[in-house]
């Protein structure tokens, strides 16, 4: 797909990769939205998830999530984490669907949890407050907190009006 990415052709791509006997992958797509499409449509599928060096295995049967792996995860934890994943390669493969079952939770619930599991892993990643109000007013604004960003800039070239960096 050329970007901008229109939306029929996402969903007609979508529809296709998900359809009886197609084989691929899609990116650019969270693996939650993948998922809920694939359990509208009450679809049977074996992905292989990808992200950053990692490898996860999901299977669906009649669109629902029957089984995850993921290292030493497995089941809820297993999909949770996959979920979290930021920009996934979901591959759509040849692999059988086995019919076991590991997930014990329904999809909406293992999303809104993952959810919450990623807010705690960028909450982790972030740096404490700095002592530097110059480079924590320019992470603020890289992180599209303008205002908060402009406050505390305004707050700092108040306090050092003569300071080079901040202006």
């Amino acid at each position: 797909l050329e970007k901008p990415v229109n939306f029929f052709s996402l969903t007609d791509c979508i529809r296709e990769a998900a359809s009886g006997n197609a084989q691929g992958y899609v990116s650019g797509f969270s693996l939650a939205n993948f998922l809920q499409i694939g359990e509208i449509e009450q679809k049977t599928r074996a992905l292989k998830v990808v992200s950053e060096g990692r490898v996860g295995r999901l299977f669906l049967s009649n669109g629902q999530l029957m089984e995850a792996y993921y290292g030493d995860l497995q089941g809820d934890a297993a999909a949770m984490r996959m979920l979290t994943w930021e920009n996934p390669r979901i591959e759509i493969t040849k692999d059988a669907v086995r019919g076991e079952k590991n997930i014990e939770s329904k999809l909406v619930h293992l999303i809104l949890e993952a959810d919450n599991l990623s807010k705690e892993i960028r909450k982790e990643k972030e740096p404490e407050n700095t002592s530097d109000p110059l480079a924590e007013s320019i992470r603020l604004a890289e992180g599209l907190h303008f205002k908060k960003a402009r406050e505390m800039l305004y707050r700092f070239l108040k306090e050092t009006p003569r300071n080079f960096e901040g202006w």
